[in-house]
This record gives C-alpha cells, sequence and structure tokens, in this order.
C-alpha cells in the first residue's frame, strides 16, 4: 500500500508567477504518484480547471495513466465554534463603498474595507470539525486517483433535525487540509509557498534557515514571536498540530517539493 500525500496549495503559489507554474507543480506530481497516493487542497483562487488540465498533460507526457478527479467539499464545522462570534477575515467579491453599504442592508452582512476603496463580506474564520466527503476522498486514493480537493464555503447541522445549512464563515484551506490528512490517514501534509524553507530574521543578516523542528521547538519559536510573517506563524501551529499525531508536515516551495519530501530541503516537522 502506498504513502499518503495531502498537498495543501497556497493561493500565492500561481499569484503573478509565469504561467508554467502549473505545469512545474503537475509533473512533479505525477513523478511523486509513483510513490504517493496524492490529493491536493486549494481554494476558489486557484484555476481548478488550469491545475487540472496540467496534470492530465503531465500524465500524457511521462506516459502515466493516472486519473485526475476534481471534487468540491464542504467542510462541517459547529455552530458553537467561539470564533463565530468574532469576524477575522474576508470572502467574496469587492464592492465600492456604496455597493457594499446596499449588500449590508439587503443581507445583513458585516462588510469592511479591504484596501484603499474596496469592500468585502467579513466573517468569522472557523475550525472544521470534520470533512462530510471523507469516504469519498478515501476511496478515490484507494482507487490510485489524484484527487483535486476543492475548498468551499462550509456547512453546519441543526440541533433538532440534524440538517445540514451554510455557515457564513470561512474555514481556512491549511486547516482543511490538516482535517482531511487527519480522517484519511495520511501519512505527509505538505504546505506549498513562495518560499522554500522557514527562515528565522528573514531577509536579514542574521537569517538563519530551519530544516528540522519538533512541535515542542515550533511552540518555543512561536511564543517568542521569532517569525515575522503571521501567515507562516499559522502554517507552523496547523503542521504542528499534525505532526504530534506521529505523522511528518513539510513547509516548502513547488520547486523543492521533491527534495523536500527526501529532507534534504524545506522546512519539516516530526
Amino acid at each position: 500500500m502506498k504513502e499518503r500525500l495531502i498537498i495543501s496549495l497556497g493561493n500565492s503559489v500561481f499569484r503573478d508567477k509565469n504561467e508554467k507554474t502549473f505545469d512545474v507543480l503537475a509533473e512533479k506530481i505525477i513523478k511523486l504518484s509513483s510513490r504517493f497516493d496524492i490529493a491536493v487542497v486549494f481554494d476558489s483562487e486557484v484555476s481548478e480547471q488550469e491545475l487540472s488540465l496540467a496534470l492530465k498533460n503531465a500524465n500524457i507526457n511521462q506516459n502515466h495513466s493516472k486519473g485526475v478527479v476534481s471534487l468540491s467539499i464542504q467542510p462541517l464545522v459547529n455552530k458553537t465554534d467561539p470564533r463565530f462570534k468574532t469576524p477575522s477575515a474576508f470572502t467574496g467579491p469587492e464592492f465600492s463603498y456604496y455597493g457594499a453599504l446596499k449588500i449590508a442592508k439587503e443581507k445583513g452582512w458585516v462588510m469592511k474595507k479591504d484596501g484603499e476603496k474596496k469592500y468585502r463580506h467579513f466573517v468569522p474564520s472557523v475550525l472544521p470539525a470534520d470533512i462530510l466527503e471523507r469516504r469519498e476522498i478515501s476511496e478515490l486514493l484507494l482507487g490510485r486517483k489524484i484527487v483535486l480537493i476543492k475548498n468551499t464555503s462550509p456547512v453546519y447541522r441543526t440541533k433538532v433535525l440534524k440538517l445540514l445549512r451554510p455557515a457564513e464563515a470561512v474555514v481556512d484551506r491549511d486547516r482543511v487540509a490538516e482535517k482531511i490528512a487527519e480522517v484519511t490517514k495520511t501519512d505527509f501534509l505538505v504546505f506549498l509557498m513562495d518560499e522554500s524553507q522557514v527562515s528565522l530574521n528573514f531577509k536579514t543578516e542574521a537569517e538563519l534557515k530551519l530544516r528540522l523542528l519538533t512541535p515542542e521547538e515550533v511552540k518555543r519559536y512561536l511564543n517568542s514571536n521569532q517569525f515575522d510573517s503571521e501567515t507562516i506563524g499559522k502554517k507552523l501551529t496547523i503542521a504542528s498540530k499534525f505532526a504530534k499525531k506521529r505523522k511528518t508536515s513539510i513547509l516548502c516551495s513547488v520547486k523543492n517539493l521533491e527534495d523536500a519530501l527526501k529532507s534534504t530541503s524545506g522546512t519539516t516537522i516530526s
């Protein structure tokens, strides 16, 4: 039985990058599929069509016959999650000031300025309690498919009839990837980002690259605020949570993905 690999694909990986980035990632995933059963988790900001086509073309180029399947999921959340009380994330399209006033009145949304002139829906960012499509994902992985998992709006269950209802919130893609990795008994969880490695004192003369970390070391660094980026801190927190389950988390870029999985590059938490 192959080991399982879940990849959390950061939105910024393809933003303002060479158009061949999709092709480079696809070629690497197809090569890795000889060793791993692979699922890639992404948000709507990443083009599902471009990613799917790149993987299918990489299949052809490498004379593989890996099936590529796309699946949209809705994370299940708990309505009692205290994070519902404190909106903290933007979602959806941009509106002008007057457009924001109109939609706030019509739908009762909290609209907040995002940038100099645009406004967006401001919602809570909550934790995933479960993945409703966990069985489908596991079956596709067992069937040796490369699974593209699109993270969409979360849902919750009503108290009485246990019916599903849309939650006015978002669930962070990295947290969704970690939950999928947990419920599908995955071996490796990779967070793809712009940088090839996590560093302390980033882009300074005292920069220190970190290759191997334990969850305890991550906690110590976080408590002493030694990471310049809030985004990196969040990723490391999630990666550390997965590593505590005697699994392996990796932070790396598309370029050094293969080497990171060999523990010769990237930042590994285990």
